[in-house]
């Protein structure tokens, strides 16, 4: 046979033609499970075994967002249950004038009385609708079935909102949220770029607990990178006490949590939704809701006095707009060239609104000298009702930067009151698929907004790594 394989004991004849010797080659192959990622039509090549290698998927879905433990103030925040979408308080303004207080023997003291005032909240609704096909709830699916999938990631979507909103929401710039953290607060103070430390925490709790604050600062809520430049900034100067034992199990070093203050402890709150300025972002959101890309009116133009911009400053710069609305955010628009700014000048320009209409304008802008890419977010300005906005960057606020909030945590400074409590509410069938609502009704109420401090400008350390976050 010269070494053929013998078809004979198949009940076949033996091959013959051309394409004999190539089919027993074939034929002779190992059969071989290979390493294609996609095994449909891998069955064309011989001896691949792919077509017969079943699918190994890991039984653990890995995560690369946010967690649960991610959010610090959410958690943290006092919950009152109202039974209006207006909400009433009172708050106690002041014991009395304080004029009159010495008098002569006999005299009448001078009256005086205290000081009230009754203010109000409206609440707002918070919320997303999330939909999986009838088909999808029929197919076995990994780690979870369609709806869970869809229901944690929904309720993961809503809190991160709600945690941002927290802090930055403005009803200048979106008039169907409530007012945030930003918005509320009375007191700041500006970095202009450098670091937080011990001494500004010091600072701060002092501030709050002198006249006519009369408050005790509990938590301190910032970016991650903030609270790295903190800790690196007290742990050096600071002497604590060592078991005399030493170093526990060969550890060394410490994780400071809490930062005794003169006015008490501050507990350090890193939060990853508070972030120094962010990059312009892609479109996003509803295309017939969301703002359509502005337009620029105005050309870039350097003038005037009185701004921050000093003689460190001075320099060209580019600037990057988006438009957003309660819908979403727009594409950026990249303003047409460089404006030089010298000493005291301020920036303006003009933009036009896109369609659909936006509520307002984020404004990005450049490092000194830098390129296109190296805008960031520096401030925000609500539209003008005309159309055209004229914005102004007088350098009040540094593109990069970032913000952080100390805080009286407790009921006396704010309270999260709730007309509804988280809840999922199922919609009915319209087409072939199953659709839900995550809704939360609500609105952060700020009693006594002069117990608290916001630090804006707040810079990194020159020795720690420059990452953004």
């Amino acid at each position: 046979m010269n070494g053929m394989m013998d078809f004979s004991q198949f009940g076949a004849p033996m091959p013959t033609g051309p394409w004999a010797d190539e089919a027993v080659q074939d034929l002779s192959k190992a059969l071989t499970a290979g390493q294609v990622t996609d095994p449909i039509g891998a069955g064309a090549v011989a001896g691949a075994g792919a077509p017969l290698r079943p699918e190994s998927l890991d039984g653990t879905l890995y995560n690369l967002t946010f967690r649960m433990e991610h959010l610090q103030l959410w958690p943290q925040l006092l919950k009152a249950e109202v039974a209006n979408t207006v909400n009433e308080y009172n708050v106690l303004r002041q014991h009395g004038s304080g004029a009159g207080f010495f008098h002569n023997e006999g005299d009448l003291p001078a009256e005086d009385d205290s000081t009230w005032q009754r203010l109000y909240s409206i609440i707002k609704c918070m919320g997303c609708t999330r939909r999986y096909s009838i088909m999808s709830s029929l197919v076995r699916m990994a780690h979870n079935n369609a709806e869970t999938h869809q229901t944690l990631g929904g309720t993961m979507w809503t809190l991160e909102q709600l945690e941002k909103s927290l802090f930055t929401a403005n009803t200048d710039y979106v008039p169907s949220g409530f007012d945030g953290y930003d918005k509320q607060i009375a007191n700041m103070r500006d970095l202009r770029g450098r670091p937080m430390t011990g001494e500004e925490v010091n600072y701060g709790t002092g501030l709050i607990f002198d006249s006519p604050n009369f408050g005790k600062a509990t938590d301190l809520y910032m970016p991650v990178g903030v609270d790295t430049d903190l800790v690196d900034d007290i742990a050096p100067n600071a002497r604590y006490n060592i078991n005399p034992q030493g170093w526990t199990n060969g550890h060394a070093g410490m994780q400071i949590k809490v930062y005794d203050t003169q006015r008490g402890p501050i507990s350090l709150r890193p939060d990853v939704f508070v972030t120094f300025g962010d990059i312009p972002l892609a479109a996003a959101g509803d295309l017939s809701k969301r703002p359509g890309t502005p337009v620029e009116s105005v050309a870039l133009a350097a003038a005037g006095s009185g701004s921050q911009f000093t003689a460190a400053d001075a320099g060209t710069y580019r600037y990057k707009v988006v438009a957003i609305n309660a819908h979403g955010r727009s594409a950026e628009v990249s303003l047409a060239g460089t404006i030089a700014v010298t000493t005291g000048q301020s920036v303006s320009f003009s933009i036009a609104d896109g369609t659909p209409a936006p509520t307002a304008y984020k404004v990005y802008r450049s490092a000194k000298n830098g390129a296109a890419g190296t805008c960031k977010e520096a401030f925000t300005v609500a539209r003008d009702s005309s159309g055209v906005t004229v914005i102004t960057d007088t350098n009040a606020y540094l593109p990069g930067t970032g913000r952080c909030y100390l805080i009286q945590q407790n009921r006396e400074f704010n309270v999260f009151n709730r007309l509804l409590r988280f809840m999922k509410i199922r919609l009915g069938l319209v087409d072939a698929s199953y659709r839900f609502m995550l809704l939360l009704f609500g609105n952060l109420v700020i009693h006594t907004p002069n117990k608290s401090l916001i630090y804006f400008n707040v810079g990194r350390a020159d020795r720690t790594p420059s990452y953004d976050v």
